[in-house]
């Protein structure tokens, strides 16, 4: 079902008609004609025939409501994104693909006139990044001249590809490997005791790479705690285990954080889990209420967050920060991380009439492709 047709002063009025395809697991596309955006309803995982069938209709309605064909047709960067399918729709239209992460960031100055440059945290599952690994925790410069990437989440191995999104232990084992090497088989934590079974396999995997590739999800990383601590699923539903992780530090006031180092090098801080992990096993071995861990976590994912954006203000100068991605649908996670940056002197950036999540996407891909210099990474 299309939505009601907004204007939004971040994308101006222009003769070219863009027709946006959105993310892949929340099929939602738009249409950019005359200054008005023409968005649709969630189409849902674009992986399944139906739900792709009815994306592809609403992409012929759209343009067949609209009177022509669009010039542009935006799309994801990952090469074998379902949403595309969309783009060979329309052969005479130039294609641009935009960076996913880029693209949240941009969905969220959608409603922006001024055109400095912001300061993009986008927090999610997944995205095909530039350089082929899977990005998830990012840290953007965005401006109307160009992009880049300024720091990020650590990065982990997924053992077993995308299985360790569905199985949270395996991500589990990732970060105590990621410490501890080999002895985190031999921890008594729930992800190595659901491990031993696997443990030359998996050790393979971590120690080689095959079958495990990078990356600095957010969501996994949540995946990762919430198995630690004993209360992921063995097999979960979408973001199941950061749910449950969200919801049980909801009910702690615990103001203390698990803290989170960052490393600096080649103009791209990295976060590194050693400090994070040790805190965890310590207060586990001290009994702590499971509530009061997933809370410490949460005050230090924040802090990461406020820390990062005090980092790149100090290169580049931006005092606008805009918090984007699914991740940040996690209320207690935005709600401190927001106050944290406003304590620091930042502004936020936000479009309420966009969702931050995937369904607002094709926004971002939209703001992207009407400003050509924008495309440029830097």
């Amino acid at each position: 079902m299309e939505r009601e047709a907004v204007r939004l002063e971040g994308l101006p009025a222009s003769p070219v008609s863009v027709l946006a395809c959105g993310a892949e697991m929340k099929g939602g596309l738009s249409l950019f004609c005359e200054g008005l955006l023409h968005r649709s309803g969630d189409h849902g995982d674009l992986s399944d025939p139906a739900g792709l069938g009815r994306f592809l209709a609403d992409a012929r309605g759209l343009c067949r409501r609209a009177g022509s064909d669009p010039d542009i047709v935006a799309h994801d960067l990952h090469p074998a994104c379902y949403s595309r399918a969309a783009a060979e729709l329309f052969p005479g239209a130039r294609r641009v693909a935009v960076q996913h992460h880029h693209a949240h960031v941009a969905a969220a100055l959608a409603g922006r006139a001024d055109g400095g440059e912001v300061i993009g945290v986008a927090f999610d599952g997944s995205g095909y990044g530039t350089d082929g690994t899977v990005w998830g925790g990012e840290f953007l410069s965005v401006s109307p001249g160009g992009w880049g990437r300024r720091g990020g989440l650590g990065r982990l191995r997924m053992p077993g590809g995308d299985a360790a999104a569905r199985e949270p232990w395996r991500m589990g084992i990732s970060l105590l490997h990621a410490v501890m090497g080999e002895a985190a088989f031999d921890a008594p934590l729930p992800p190595s005791r659901r491990a031993a079974a696997f443990r030359p396999a998996l050790s393979a995997m971590l120690a080689t790479g095959a079958f495990s590739p990078l990356t600095s999800s957010c969501g996994r990383l949540f995946d990762a705690v919430a198995a630690i601590l004993g209360i992921a699923p063995e097999a979960q539903a979408e973001a199941e285990a950061a749910v449950e992780l969200e919801r049980r530090a909801s009910l702690s006031h615990d103001r203390a954080a698990y803290r989170i180092a960052m490393r600096r090098g080649r103009g791209c801080f990295r976060a590194d889990y050693a400090d994070l992990v040790r805190g965890l096993i310590a207060d586990i071995g001290r009994g702590l209420p499971v509530e009061v861990m997933a809370r410490r976590f949460h005050n230090g994912i924040a802090e990461y967050v406020a820390r990062g954006a005090v980092e790149i203000r100090r290169t580049r100068g931006c005092r606008a920060v805009a918090l984007c991605g699914g991740a940040f649908g996690n209320r207690l996670l935005r709600g401190e991380a927001a106050r944290l940056l406003s304590a620091a002197g930042f502004e936020p950036v936000e479009e309420e009439r966009v969702p931050i999540d995937d369904l607002g996407l094709c926004v971002g891909q939209t703001w992207v492709a009407l400003r050509p210099a924008a495309w440029k990474e830097m």
